[in-house]
């Protein structure tokens, strides 16, 4: 569709069970006194460990933001995440946020991930990148993310929903493989399908329109293996791992002791879609 071509991806590994996906699980608020622009207050309302996700929209609050790191929270916990405001015209309204599972497109979680800078530098990264759907698309009353997010809304309908059994997806933009998305169990990928569509057709929508050939999906998946593996940080009942290998960067997700996959990101941050300014 467009300048989009998804490969979908199987697993040869034991399916992980036991997670709660649906984002609506989460409930989200301002933190307490004055609101903070990098804070929500967090809280797992499902029976099950609740797998939050970079880049994660909020919607509501004083500002609409994005989550800025991956974790599995346990049932019933309550805790403080770093965010990102995605909404730059907008300080007021109320203390409550709305998880709906939506997801900030890859060039803007790129800008989140950078380890150079200071919290308010990354923040500027995430405006800007915000910027280039304003200067492409036109301005939102707010500057809102979410409204360039519902631009893709009916292309995102037009692919057919996860195969039997597929874990991930290889997204190719104009005619390259931008990156992979990959869940550790077929059940995650469905309850974060329609999120992750749209936010990379928002990026594909910034480059020309041109299909991505199978092989160059394969040697992105093969390319997978040289990635190098260094202990990032605790993510709540999950650890996660960076992975670099030239111009690819990741983050995955796994649980615990048992060293169980939960979800993997890898990006090309090379690709045009990523760097281009619109």
């Amino acid at each position: 569709v467009g300048a989009l071509t998804l490969f979908p991806v199987w697993v040869q590994a034991p399916v992980l069970h036991g997670l709660e996906w649906c984002s609506a699980a989460l409930e989200v608020g301002e933190s307490a006194g004055q609101p903070v622009v990098g804070e929500i207050v967090a809280l797992n309302r499902s029976h099950r460990p609740l797998v939050v996700l970079e880049g994660d929209i909020v919607v509501g609050g004083w500002q609409d933001r994005m989550i800025c790191a991956s974790r599995v929270m346990a049932p019933g916990e309550s805790r403080v995440l770093g965010a990102r405001c995605v909404e730059h015209g907008r300080w007021s309204g109320q203390r409550k946020h709305r998880a709906g599972g939506r997801r900030a497109p890859p060039a803007v979680c790129s800008r989140n991930r950078s380890p150079q800078g200071t919290e308010g530098d990354r923040q500027q990264r995430v405006w800007a990148g915000v910027g280039r759907y304003e200067t492409a698309f036109g301005h939102s009353p707010t500057a809102a993310l979410t409204d360039h997010l519902d631009r893709t809304v009916a292309d995102a309908r037009r692919f057919p929903r996860p195969l039997e059994g597929q874990q991930g997806v290889i997204f190719g933009i104009g005619g390259q493989v931008l990156g992979i998305e990959l869940f550790g169990s077929p059940r995650g990928l469905v309850q974060r399908w329609t999120g992750v569509l749209e936010a990379v057709l928002l990026d594909a929508a910034l480059v020309p329109r041109r299909a991505t050939l199978a092989g160059a999906a394969r040697s992105f998946a093969r390319s997978i293996d040289q990635m190098r593996a260094d202990d990032e940080a605790d993510a709540g009942l999950a650890r996660r791992v960076a992975l670099t290998w030239g111009s690819l960067y990741g983050c995955a997700m796994s649980l615990g002791e048992s060293g169980r996959l939960v979800q993997l990101t890898i990006l090309d941050e090379s690709h045009p879609a990523l760097t281009v300014a619109a």
